[in-house]
């Protein structure tokens, strides 16, 4: 199937992937790259195993972004069927999520927050949402005029966490305070 998202872990040795058949494939890196090394160069990369190790379940339409907690084997995923799920990839027969956060619109991108506490969504809606990973508690920007005329395509925390960036269908690009969710 056509793959629509990918992310590395924080620690590199994984990446995920996500796909229009609504899966997620969690792949080891050391194993992708021994596949794809030439025979000559070694030639018990066949011993190493299959790249992918686990694959998951729990989306019933095309998986649109990925992301790894920063510090925990986690990941997140949005789908178009409206929902944001939390997998925890430590545990090998787990195949759906231990969190499932629903909303109203097509999730189109989602991006931990650097302490991993929070995750940021944008949708086909302009608003755009921090979940709380705990709660799930949904926090939006409480002025109209700083929220995008168009779906947001594209959203990503700064390293340190204070601010955010989204882009959007309006041609916008805007930065976001964290604490206050504001724009600037």
């Amino acid at each position: 199937m056509s793959c629509r998202a990918g992310a590395f872990s924080s620690c590199g040795q994984l990446v995920a992937t996500g796909s229009v058949d609504a899966s997620i494939k969690i792949l080891d890196v050391e194993r992708m790259l021994a596949k794809s090394a030439p025979e000559e160069v070694d030639p018990g990369r066949e011993q190493q195993g299959h790249p992918v190790i686990r694959t998951l379940y729990d989306h019933t339409d095309e998986i649109t972004a990925l992301d790894f907690h920063p510090r925990e084997q986690i990941l997140v995923s949005a789908s178009r069927d409206c929902c944001i799920k939390l997998f925890d990839i430590t545990k090998a027969s787990a195949k759906k999520a231990y969190k499932s956060i629903t909303d109203a619109e097509q999730v189109l991108c989602v991006s931990f927050h650097p302490l991993g506490d929070h995750v940021i969504a944008s949708t086909t809606h302009p608003v755009i949402r921090l979940y709380d990973v705990t709660t799930s508690q949904c926090f939006v920007c409480p002025i109209p005029s700083h929220h995008h005329k168009k779906q947001v395509n594209s959203i990503r925390f700064s390293p340190n966490g204070k601010y955010f960036a989204s882009g959007s269908a309006d041609g916008s690009i805007k930065l976001w305070d964290t604490v206050s969710n504001r724009c600037f």
